[in-house]
């Protein structure tokens, strides 16, 4: 799954973004009083915890439904890179200065990430299909705990200025759009609960 995810995202992700760089064409969609949320540095922990979603699928999912989830991540990611393309963004806040603990890993995010692959957010649209594929699954109370810790991430895409609230909108549309297409075959168990 993380092989699939990685050799179909890296591509897309920074060569969509480079195309919008040289398109000219990035524009900021923010809402008015976005300019006023504040910078909250500690939120990067939960932001840099994307990673640690993908480990969710191995621990309840089967062969099967991995391979059904990596199929949905890379459709989400396909589309997310036109739209990157056709409609690049840049965002509305100045690259953050923070001191600190957290200081270094703004700086390598600053360093690797691409300023305009912003809308719909991926790392929102992702991490919402790993979420809802697990919680066919899992039981209750891990279903709870992972749905507090994605509503924490998806805080953190703001309140790090890494993305506006349009952003995380359109990511969350996006993962539901792609969870609604059911192909032949993709039957949905029901979960199960201990």
């Amino acid at each position: 799954m993380v092989g699939v995810f990685c050799a179909v995202f890296v591509p897309v992700y920074f060569g969509a973004g480079f195309l919008a760089a040289i398109s000219g064409r990035a524009r900021v969609l923010d809402l008015p009083f976005e300019n006023d949320l504040p910078l909250v540095p500690w939120m990067i922990w939960p932001y840099l915890s994307v990673g640690m979603f993908f480990l969710l699928p191995l621990a309840h999912l089967r062969a099967d439904e991995i391979d059904r989830l990596t199929r949905r991540m890379v459709a989400t990611i396909l589309f997310a890179g036109v739209v990157f393309v056709v409609l690049p963004q840049r965002n509305l806040f100045p690259p953050p200065h923070v001191e600190g603990l957290e200081a270094p890993l703004f700086a390598l995010l600053d360093a690797v990430d691409t300023p305009h692959d912003l809308a719909p957010s991926l790392h929102v649209a992702i991490t919402a299909l790993i979420v809802a594929a697990v919680a066919r699954r899992a039981p209750t109370v891990l279903v709870v705990v992972y749905a507090a810790w994605f509503a924490l991430l998806t805080a953190s895409t703001v309140m790090t200025h890494r993305h506006h609230l349009i952003d995380v909108a359109t990511g969350l549309m996006l993962a539901l759009a792609v969870n609604a297409v059911r192909p032949r075959g993709d039957g949905v168990r029901t979960p199960s609960r201990r």
